[in-house]
Order: structure tokens, then C-alpha cells, then sequence
């Protein structure tokens, strides 16, 4: 981030930053970021971007299960070196994943924001404020792509956004 700011770029913050554990080193990175932000002809003050994979569902199982094809392809790509096509997978098969593999699951979906309409709106506004982000960047990767439009739709509510 420290190159970023010498050069007058915004930065985008994601992943492991996103979750409770990394908050403390993502601040402490921001506050660099923003000290030593000088203005270029790009941007005048410093600008970040939060990223974040979420998921909407009406119950947090539901959106859990919207999010894990994207966590088990992210997973497969660390170990095997290619990210296959997003499948549906079911908790049976991510029990039977090598324990490496399954780890890597579990740690892309605790930097993923997902759960019900109230709990993504809850969590999204503690990371926006943690943060101070100025502007927030959605992915997502269902492999079911009518339940990944409901979970696009829920949050564009979320946003005030129309439906």
C-alpha cells in the first residue's frame, strides 16, 4: 500500500483483511496509506476499495451453500494450480477433500460475507466503517446462477438500489 500511496493510487483491500483477525493489520495498513498518500492526477485524496465475495440467502445455510462452489474452486486452485468450473458442493463432499484443501475452504468463507439480508447488511456496514472505505466492490461465484441473481437482488436492496 505504501507504493500505492507514493504514487497517488487508490488501493484495494480484500480477503484475509476482511475478516476480524486481519482488521488490526488492515487498519494499521490504511493508516500508512492515507499518511503517505500524495495526489496524482488520478486521485487527489486517498481512495480504497473494499472487496468482498458475499453471499444472500434467506437463512445462513443457504447462503453458506451459495458461497462454497467459489471457496472449493478457490481451494483447488492453491493446490492443484488450476480453478476448475464453478459445481455445486455438498458438505459430504467437503468433508471428504484432503484436510488442506478443506482448510483452505473454511478460510475463504470466513473472509466471505454471508447470511441472511440482515446479517450481510450488518457486516458489510462494520466493514465499510472498520475501514473507511469509499467505495465497495461485490463478487460472487454460485454455481447456481438463479440463486446467485436472488443473492445479487437481495443485496441491491440491501443498497436501496431498485429491484
Amino acid at each position: 500500500m505504501e507504493i500505492a500511496a507514493r504514487a497517488g493510487l487508490a488501493v484495494v483491500l480484500g480477503g484475509p483483511a476482511t475478516t476480524r483477525r486481519g482488521e488490526r493489520g488492515a487498519a494499521a495498513a490504511l493508516e500508512r496509506y492515507r499518511a503517505g498518500f500524495r495526489p496524482s492526477r488520478w486521485w487527489e485524496r486517498p481512495h480504497v476499495v473494499l472487496a468482498a465475495d458475499v453471499a444472500v440467502a434467506p437463512t445462513a445455510g443457504a447462503a453458506r451453500a451459495l458461497a462454497l462452489p467459489q471457496a472449493r474452486a478457490v481451494a483447488h486452485s492453491r493446490t492443484r494450480g488450476e480453478f476448475p468450473p464453478l459445481a455445486p458442493v455438498t458438505e459430504a463432499e467437503l468433508a471428504r477433500l484432503p484436510a488442506r484443501e478443506r482448510d483452505l475452504v473454511e478460510e475463504h468463507l470466513a473472509t466471505a460475507v454471508t447470511g441472511t439480508p440482515a446479517e450481510v447488511g450488518r457486516r458489510l456496514a462494520r466493514l465499510l466503517e472498520d475501514t473507511g472505505a469509499d467505495e465497495l466492490m461485490v463478487t460472487g461465484g454460485a454455481a447456481d446462477p438463479e440463486a446467485q441473481e436472488r443473492s445479487d437482488r437481495l443485496l441491491a436492496e440491501l443498497a436501496g438500489a431498485p429491484a
